[in-house]
Formats: C-alpha cells, sequence, structure tokens
C-alpha cells in the first residue's frame, strides 16, 4: 500500500520532475520513496541512468521527506536545499528509487530549532536502489529552513 502526502502531486509536477518521469511512491512521517523510471532519454553514454537524473532523484527524494518531516508546519516555513553531494557506487540501471527519511529525534530538532531560532540546518541522507535493491547511489543535501515572517 502506498501513502501518499497532498503534497506528493505537487513534486511530481515541477517541470524537472515531470520531465525525467520522477514519481512519489511514499511520502509520510519524515519518510519518502521517490522513483525515477527508466527511459532511454535519461541513459548515459553506457547505457545507464545518467549522473543529472540520478542528482535529480535524490533532490527530489530528500525534498519530499523534509516536506513530510515539517508536517503541518510546512504552511510557515519555506524550506530550500544549500547544497547536495552525490557518490555513485554502482552502474544505475533500469528503475530506480531514492529513499531518504528523517528519524523523530531529527524531526523534533528541526522543529526546536525553528521555534528557537527560526531557522534550522538538517541534513537529509538518500539511498538509491535498483529493481534489486542493489544500492547504486547515495547523496546528502544541506538544507535551509527559515521561518516565514
Amino acid at each position: 500500500m502506498t501513502e501518499k502526502h497532498p503534497a506528493s502531486a505537487l513534486l511530481e509536477m515541477l517541470p524537472a520532475n515531470k520531465h525525467l518521469g520522477i514519481t512519489v511512491d511514499k511520502m509520510a512521517d519524515g519518510t519518502a520513496e521517490v522513483r525515477l523510471g527508466w527511459k532511454p532519454e535519461i541513459g548515459n553514454h553506457v547505457g545507464s541512468v545518467s549522473a543529472g537524473a540520478l542528482f535529480s532523484l535524490a533532490d527530489a527524494t530528500s525534498g519530499a521527506a523534509m516536506i513530510s518531516a515539517l508536517g503541518d508546519a510546512m504552511s510557515n516555513v519555506t524550506p530550500l536545499a544549500r547544497g547536495g553531494d552525490i557518490n555513485f557506487l554502482k552502474m544505475a540501471k533500469g528503475d530506480i528509487v531514492g529513499r531518504a527519511s528523517f528519524t523523530p529525534e531529527e524531526r523534533k530538532t528541526i522543529m526546536t530549532e525553528l521555534e528557537a531560532n527560526g531557522v534550522s540546518r538538517p541534513i537529509g541522507h538518500v539511498e538509491m536502489v535498483d529493481a534489486n535493491g542493489v544500492v547504486v547511489a547515495t547523496a546528502e543535501f544541506r538544507w535551509h529552513i527559515k521561518r516565514n515572517g
């Protein structure tokens, strides 16, 4: 059973995500699973998923986890990625799923920092796996979340 967050449709409609075919499989309680379906247009010169497409998947996955971690606070804050790093571990072939989550402790820290300082700078970790469950890449996104107003 998939758990869809109301914002999952918004993420899927973003022009870059839509162009790449990125879809949200699960987005709830600080956790996200986001899929990059294989098509030749996202391939590279060796027949695997391109580095740029994997980076976009990692960005979308980290963003989905962040939005679901913020919950109702999302209407009062603006999250922006400050930067990201990716490690390519294996050739990525076929559909790739990105997975990211923020633990309850991390979510509590984010909310505490937002309340006290109006800003939080958490780090989101993403793991990307192929259809066989092999980890093909990992990524880290550094966030800047600012309370509005």
